[in-house]
């Protein structure tokens, strides 16, 4: 290793170990864990840093094999596995412009109720291509509610799922701050044998909630990001292959690329038991999630992947470069920016927000562009198209302050790269 790139590793190492303990280990920051990886192809560079506590359970320490909740940065697989079926001509003549009406996925009373502005219903015109952008005005049932959405409130609305497992979380938290008790629901994405039962699955809040009855805007009219049309497009995926959503995942990118630390979460089939290694800690402030049994099945297709920064990066790596896709015109449709200006604390604020099929390209403040998806629980899988840099990892927290983690990172061995 040169001595360029020795320094790069220093400044990452010292980063991510600031990151965590803000340099002195005996007074650790408000980011109980974090693994990053950098890696410049052009190079040959790639390193792996990590520090912190990886489960407050076991108390092992945080390394780059650990693997961790991804959230939404999965959201670019469930594009991906649908992209690839259009591609095989599972989605008709009319491709991603095909209605939910037109594929059977759910029955016309349910269709009816999906989506219904100015007492109108419209969720059978609902298309996929809406769904893949966010382009729909579907509320996000994670943080939004029949009242407001996550932006209006200041935070996850009162009624939304997220803050009801958040009550939930504290009604059954014991004095002692040792145990929960482990009644938050496996949630299912959608019963339809329990159409009106709120909490019998994802979409059945949605249609029980109020969420269904207020969106946001009509469809193709704005951008409002949305958990519950990548929840959906999953079910969409199931119904059109006959298989499970984990399964397809593992058939068309897990295994193809190797990615043998990467599975779906609180899925049993296949069971990912030989994909479960050694699954770190994400926290609600100072609440380690793992350790205390917190159920995060309500992800499913808008984030429910656990991985690695080493799969992770494998991913976005061979997805860019279009090894996931028979043509290569696919990778173009998908990464065919809409453009809307929406302040951003992820990376900078009022920036312009590229708007792909289930990914993001982004102008962020030191005037690069980057492609990829975060996550909520401070998760980042990037490709910074100047340098030809990728980023990937996450500091395993929700908290707001932290979400400029990975362009800090990136700025830190970016010169030092060149």
């Amino acid at each position: 290793m040169t001595g360029k790139y020795e320094e790069a590793v220093k400044s990452l190492d010292n980063f991510v170990n600031t990151l965590v303990f803000k340099g002195d280990e005996a007074k650790p920051s408000n980011i109980f864990n974090a693994v990053v990886l950098i890696a410049s192809p052009d190079n040959g560079f790639s390193h792996i840093s990590s520090a912190g506590l990886a489960r407050a359970d076991t108390g092992e320490a945080m390394t780059g094999n650990h693997q961790y909740h991804i959230a939404s940065t999965g959201k670019m697989m469930t594009a991906t596995v649908l992209l690839q079926l259009w591609e095989e001509g599972f989605l008709g003549q009319k491709g991603l412009d095909t209605t939910l009406g037109d594929f059977g996925l759910f029955d016309r009373d349910t269709l009816n109720r999906l989506f219904v502005f100015g007492g109108k219903a419209y969720g059978g015109s609902l298309t996929l291509r809406q769904l893949l952008t966010h382009s729909s005005g579907m509320k996000d049932i994670q943080a939004d509610d029949g009242n407001y959405t996550a932006e209006e409130f200041g935070g996850p609305a009162p009624g939304s799922l997220f803050a009801s497992l958040w009550s939930r979380r504290d009604i059954h938290l014991l004095e002692n701050n040792d145990l929960f008790e482990l009644n938050i629901p496996n949630w299912k994405p959608w019963d339809s044998k329990r159409p009106y039962e709120k909490e019998a699955g994802l979409i059945n809040w949605l249609l029980n909630g109020g969420c269904a009855e207020s969106p946001v805007f009509l469809p193709d009219q704005g951008f409002h990001y949305s958990d519950t049309a990548f929840t959906i497009l999953a079910l969409l995926i199931e119904h059109l292959t006959g298989r499970s959503f984990h399964r397809v995942q593992r058939e068309r990118i897990f295994d193809p690329l190797g990615m043998d630390s990467t599975f779906m979460s609180y899925n049993d089939d296949p069971d990912p038991a030989p994909w479960t290694h050694s699954v770190s800690d994400f926290y609600f402030g100072d609440i380690p999630g793992m350790s205390k049994g917190i159920n995060l099945s309500n992800d499913f297709g808008g984030g429910g992947q656990v991985s690695t920064a080493e799969d992770l990066y494998t991913f976005l790596r061979n997805l860019l470069e279009g090894n996931l896709f028979k043509n290569n015109e696919t990778l173009e449709v998908m990464s065919n920016w809409r453009y809307h200006r929406k302040k951003l604390d992820a990376i900078g604020p009022d920036m312009f927000h590229g708007i792909g099929l289930g990914i993001f390209r982004s102008k962020t403040r030191d005037n690069t562009h980057w492609v990829g998806h975060a996550g909520a629980w401070g998760s980042w899988a990037a490709y910074e198209e100047e340098s030809g840099i990728y980023i990937s990892g996450t500091c395993n927290q929700r908290t707001p302050n932290v979400r400029n983690w990975a362009a800090n990172a990136l700025a830190t061995v970016r010169e030092k790269l060149a």
